[in-house]
């Protein structure tokens, strides 16, 4: 080969190398970040690099694979669905063994070998946060697992940055995990003090060290990548949004709990609110097809509701402007079509607060500005509607006192009743298709045109309505606008204080009247607010005011203080508000009326039952609601007692031996300590008591008066009539030591009284008021 050749041949190998080498550079040259005029993170290189970003990994996580490990041998001879498979086995083994270090090992050559499947990220996730954190007793540990939990799921970001799911799941984990613990207290200062954690995140300042702030971006974060267009399958999309401005109200919430008040407190109430009112004109797309086009899925916002029903109002008034005769007039005219019995059989719907029908509301004024008795004129009609005798009688037992067999058959007749009623109540309705039909000619096709426009805006309100169920908005709308009073922030930093002191030496007192204050400032806020928001009436609020009294009862049940609310107790009348709101509750005092009439006519057995009865449902309801047995509200107290004393009346005459476990037992001698009358006697008891060893003139007649301070006592509790073995309150396990010690003073008492006539040869008259004590 010439030299001429050689140096040809050359050249050809140099552009074969050249062309070859083209290619590669531009599939395999590195990625590297720069910065454009905006600022904004740019990236250049290659295909495969760029294909590489795209897909969340780097030449760092293709290392991680054990080349020694079988399944993964199985991955290289591309078998990698079985391999994974084979892994995701072990893994389930070692989490049934809690071997969580191996959990995590196999979930990492899982993520390694197929690092976009997203619901295993999630699920392992949550399976670190949640279950492994609970297998651990010391917190500090259970914390470090929610941690890696949180970590892992943060990785699979990395790998899915498309994924709104992981994201959310993030968010949530480090928000909720944390944050609602029952080591939430403990939680969350070890989350503010993991320098570690916020180093490798890039938390900003100590201020953001916060959960409720930190899982906040996460979940902005999610929402910008289903706005993108990405998936989050069937999860409830308002629910989805909701979640960010949730840990706004949470971290309101524990901004107090943390001992931050003032201004600054409202300030975070505040943004709080803005951001969920802001919520309710957020319109998004659900999972639910569009009735209209199927393909299509219908849209909604929190606030549409609100709207729709504001023009539905405006609707309705409209069309009956256009009707030729007023709608009450045609609402009476169908009243009085119907027959008395049928009107009878509507006094239920009549007399209910709860319904709100506008022909309800323009009969019942009628009735009370026409027939002032028409309520008991018509609960007498209406029972006329039940034929069968025995029907009749069961009847008119309160539904509190029946048999289950009475009440069967009791319901059959209200069944037939609630039939007629809601026939009678058809009867009255004008649906809005009747009242188009009611307008003038020239009219009509407007009307028609509304009616139309009134369903679909119908059919908005209720859609939208079931979201503001599920999201709880109206609730936490006005939690958000209470909690800016300053009554309120008043209130939440009496009760820190309050209980910031009790677990200081000496401080008990200090937290009595700290929790006392904050009470004091709650039921101000339900006063001074009551015409912008009925809190009282909400259960939500209501369950929060309550939940201070109970938490109250942990001080008063100290020694010091015996277990007693001070009369004066500020948020007694919520109590009350409670209390009538069960049914049953309101339902005794009939009953009560009831069985004492039996007694009166001498059905000494029937009053028994219902007596015993009625015991076991107050014994209910202070056992689910503990402040029942301290709070001061003179009525029930009364109440129980009055039920207590006629149990025990009626068994006397029927002979029925006291059962010592009768469950009112515990409330009477907790009661009967603070009894004025009970005060009295004892004090009268002890005075001449002192007296005895040197009794002065007139000292007999000072015994029979003391004897007699006793007489409304035992009248009052005749409970005390029982003898003392059986004198156990056996739902607490506690001997009922007041009432035994009260026996023992009305016996030192009767004894001493026939002592004195003893010297005078004088026997004990059978009418002495203390004769059964001797």
């Amino acid at each position: 080969m010439t030299e001429k050749n050689r140096l040809f041949t050359k050249i050809i190998y140099v552009v074969i190398i050249i062309a070859v080498l083209l290619p590669l550079i531009y599939l395999g040259s590195p990625s590297v970040p720069e910065k454009n005029d905006q600022g904004e993170t740019t990236y250049s290189g290659g295909l495969l690099a760029t294909k590489l970003r795209q897909a969340g990994l780097s030449d760092t996580e293709i290392g991680k694979i054990d080349p020694t490990g079988s399944t993964i041998q199985l991955a290289t001879f591309g078998m990698k669905g079985i391999a994974i498979a084979l892994l995701w086995h072990q893994q389930l083994d070692y989490e049934k063994k809690k071997d969580w270090q191996n959990v995590i090992h196999s979930g990492n050559q899982i993520m390694v070998l197929e690092p976009h499947f997203v619901p295993v990220w999630e699920f392992l996730g949550w399976k670190l946060a949640y279950n492994a954190s609970a297998d651990v007793d010391d917190y500090r540990e259970r914390y470090a697992w929610v941690i890696r939990g949180f970590d892992f799921l943060t990785r699979g970001t990395e790998y899915n940055q498309n994924s709104p799911i992981l994201f959310s799941s993030a968010g949530w984990t480090i928000s909720q995990k944390i944050g609602i613990a029952d080591e939430v207290v403990e939680y969350r200062k070890l989350f503010r003090e993991d320098d570690d954690f916020h180093n490798t995140y890039h938390t900003r300042s100590l201020e953001e060290r916060d959960n409720w702030l930190f899982g906040i971006p996460l979940y902005q974060k999610a929402e910008k990548l289903f706005e993108a267009g990405y998936s989050i399958n069937n999860k409830t999309r308002l629910v989805f949004y909701s979640n960010s401005r949730m840990n706004l109200i949470h971290y309101a919430e524990w901004f107090e709990k943390d001992g931050k008040f003032g201004e600054k407190a409202k300030e975070v109430w505040r943004n709080a609110e803005t951001h969920w009112r802001d919520f309710a004109n957020l319109e998004v797309e659900t999972v639910v097809p569009d009735r209209k086009d199927p393909a299509k899925k219908r849209r909604t916002s929190l606030g549409l509701a609100v709207k729709a029903a504001a023009r539905k109002a405006e609707i309705l008034k409209e069309i009956e402007s256009m009707m030729e005769e007023p709608l009450r007039d045609l609402y009476l005219k169908r009243w009085k079509e119907l027959n008395d019995l049928e009107k009878a059989s509507m006094v239920e719907m009549l007399t209910s607060p709860y319904n709100k029908e506008p022909e309800i509301a323009v009969v019942k004024t009628r009735l009370n500005e026409t027939v002032p008795d028409w309520e008991e004129k018509f609960r007498k009609e209406r029972d006329s509607l039940v034929t069968e005798e025995e029907q009749k009688k069961v009847r008119a037992i309160p539904p509190v006192l029946r048999t289950e067999e009475e009440n069967d058959l009791a319901q059959k007749s209200e069944r037939e009743i609630s039939q007629a009623a809601a026939a009678a109540a058809q009867k009255l309705k004008i649906p809005l298709q009747e009242q188009v039909l009611s307008v003038s000619k020239e009219n009509f096709g407007k009307a028609e045109d509304l009616r139309q426009e009134y369903e679909t805006l119908d059919s908005e309100e209720r859609f939208s309505n079931m979201f503001r169920e599920i999201t709880n908005y109206e609730h936490h709308g006005n939690q958000c606008r209470m909690e800016q009073t300053q009554e309120a922030v008043q209130a939440r930093e009496d009760r820190y204080n309050g209980r910031k002191r009790y677990f200081e030496p000496n401080g008990l007192f200090d937290a009595d009247t700290g929790y006392f204050n904050a009470m004091k400032k709650w039921r101000e806020l339900i006063e001074n607010h009551k015409s912008e928001y009925d809190y009282v009436a909400d259960p939500q609020f209501r369950s929060q005011f309550l939940e201070l009294v109970e938490k109250y009862k942990v001080i008063r049940d100290k020694p010091e203080f015996g277990g007693f609310y001070p009369e004066d107790l500020p948020l007694a009348f919520v109590v009350v508000y409670e209390c009538e709101e069960q049914d049953r509750v309101r339902e005794l005092a009939e009953a009560y009326q009831f069985a004492q009439t039996a007694f009166g006519n001498g059905d000494f057995a029937a009053a028994e039952r219902f007596g015993k009865t009625m015991s076991s449902i107050w014994h209910a309801n202070m056992e689910n609601r503990e402040y029942l047995k301290a709070v001061p509200v003179p009525d029930y107290r009364d109440a129980v007692i009055d039920v207590a004393a006629l149990y025990i009346r009626a068994i006397q005459k029927t002979g029925t031996p006291f059962d010592s476990q009768y469950p009112l037992t515990g409330y009477l001698n907790h009661v009967i300590s603070r009894d004025p009358l009970a005060e009295a006697a004892v004090r009268k008891t002890g005075d001449v008591m002192m007296e005895n060893s040197a009794p002065k003139e007139g000292y007999l007649q000072r015994v029979e008066e003391a004897a007699l301070a006793w007489k409304p006592v035992l009248d009052k509790y005749p409970i005390l009539t029982v003898p003392e073995d059986l004198l156990v309150d056996q739902a607490n396990g506690l001997n009922s030591s007041n009432l035994v010690i009260y026996r023992n003073e009305m016996r030192r008492l009767a004894r001493l009284y026939k002592q004195l006539l003893s010297r005078t040869q004088k026997e004990v008259p059978e009418d002495f008021v203390l004769s059964g004590f001797l």
